[in-house]
């Protein structure tokens, strides 16, 4: 008797939530929504912004090539949709260094770096990845870091 009194519970809340959504225009994954590109754009705001910002940081133009860590966007509470991502920066078709990098989308118009770390750096201190990425992709980036 008492699980279909909670089953019932359950289903009450569920569509009170439903409701809530539907007439107010209320997008629960909002902050996602609301900053994370198009799908047809993201490729291209990553390439361009990652270009930008390594042309930047090492004062010479490059190539910049990314694989995603993981697809989709991680987000606590409010914070900017977060993304994970493995770098690889090249000149002249030659790769110079590479590393895992922490970004955000930011209102559907551009990416920001918020961390990178080389691979030498993940070589020498390993316990940074932990510090700075989730725990189901410290293996992989520990990985890349290796093999790379």
């Amino acid at each position: 008797m008492k699980s279909k009194v909670v089953g019932k519970n359950l289903l009450v809340i569920l569509l009170g939530f439903c409701f809530v959504v539907l007439t107010t225009g209320c997008d629960p994954m909002g902050h996602v929504s609301g900053n994370v590109p198009k799908e047809s754009h993201f490729n291209f705001f990553l390439t361009r912004d990652l270009n930008a910002y390594f042309n930047a940081h090492l004062r010479r133009p490059v190539v910049v090539e990314f694989d995603m860590l993981r697809r989709h966007a991680t987000q606590s509470g409010t914070s900017l949709p977060k993304y994970y991502i493995w770098v690889r920066i090249s000149e002249k078709g030659k790769v110079l260094e590479q590393g895992a990098a922490r970004i955000v989308a930011v209102e559907k118009t551009h990416f920001e770096i918020l961390q990178y770390i080389t691979q030498a750096e993940i070589q020498r201190n390993p316990e940074i990845v932990k510090s700075l990425f989730p725990e189901s992709l410290c293996p992989d980036i520990l990985m890349k870091a290796k093999a790379n």
